[in-house]
């Protein structure tokens, strides 16, 4: 007998790019985000799908002391870590957590929201 067919999933939303911040030797780091993608090191490229967020992810960030404005469902990848800078649509986020879903998946919750090139953006 066969198996029922399982549906992969989908990722209809857009690409997020991830990079990582270049280490600069110093223990603490203010967490300002770049303006630019400037010195950024490019870790890999996944789809998304935007998913709403809970009040229970609401509460968890409130005890981290972080703002988390966007919740994403991505393809599992080992190289994607909390530390880490998302681009979407020309905005750079803080990654501020990564919660797994089984080996497939992972959901990753972004705060912040900086347009890429600011600074040019606030002097028109």
């Amino acid at each position: 007998m066969l198996k029922p067919r399982r549906h992969l999933p989908t990722y209809p939303d857009g690409v997020m790019e991830v990079y990582r911040k270049p280490s600069n030797g110093r223990a603490f780091d203010a967490g300002a985000l770049p303006e630019t993608l400037e010195g950024l090191e490019p870790v890999c490229t996944l789809c998304y799908s935007v998913e709403a967020m809970r009040e229970r992810d609401i509460e968890f960030a409130r005890q981290l002391g972080v703002e988390e404005t966007l919740k994403l469902r991505c393809p599992s990848c080992e190289f994607v870590c909390s530390k880490m800078l998302a681009v979407i649509e020309g905005r750079i986020y803080n990654i501020t957590r990564i919660d797994p879903s089984g080996k497939r998946e992972l959901f990753a919750y972004l705060g912040g929201g900086v347009s890429v090139g600011g600074a040019a953006e606030r002097g028109r």
